[in-house]
């Protein structure tokens, strides 16, 4: 331990120390736990609206017919313990790799190889996606119902899974795959 000039821990040994314990400026190799609100992705209107993903407050994600994927912490993890994503600091990490950043706004900014668009969740549970060629787009056909601010992250990272760049990812599901 570094002592300061009077004996105590140095400043910089704190941080250091609140660093690596997961502290709120953790080094992007910690996950991030994931709040749990109950809430609904639900894609269509009126009678034709379809829940694509069902997030309980245990922390199960349903997803029609797939596997129930659950909130582990800053992980999604799958019924047989395999990591289907982790959230870190800043992103998003999928098999090892960055597959996309989260910004300080609450947006998911996907990894250049899969893609290039942001996807983020409105005040309202609207979602909105950014492409470079179309500008940015939002529609009441894809929401999600029950959704709190606080809850923007894991809100941006289930609606990225299920975009075509992730080629819908999920527990039992096909993996995406790197664009060469």
């Amino acid at each position: 331990m570094h002592l300061g000039p009077i004996g105590r821990p140095s400043v910089s040994f704190l941080a250091i120390l609140a660093m690596g314990c997961g502290g709120p400026d953790a080094p992007p190799h910690f996950p991030v736990a994931l709040p749990v609100v109950e809430m609904r992705y639900v894609a269509g209107q009126g009678a034709a609206a379809v829940a694509a993903v069902s997030v309980h407050a245990d922390g199960r994600l349903e997803r029609q017919g797939a596997a129930t994927a659950r909130i582990d912490a800053g992980r999604l993890v799958c019924p047989d313990g395999a990591e289907l994503v982790r959230v870190e600091a800043d992103r998003l990490v999928f098999d090892g790799k960055v597959a996309g950043r989260f910004s300080s706004a609450g947006a998911f900014e996907i990894d250049e190889h899969f893609g290039s668009w942001t996807v983020t969740v409105r005040d309202d549970g609207l979602v909105a996606m950014t492409t470079r060629s179309e500008g940015t787009t939002a529609s009441s056909d894809l929401r999600w119902e029950g959704f709190q601010p606080g809850a923007r992250r894991l809100a941006v990272l289930v609606t990225a899974l299920l975009t075509p760049a992730f080629g819908g990812l999920w527990c039992g599901v096909r993996r995406p795959t790197r664009a060469q």
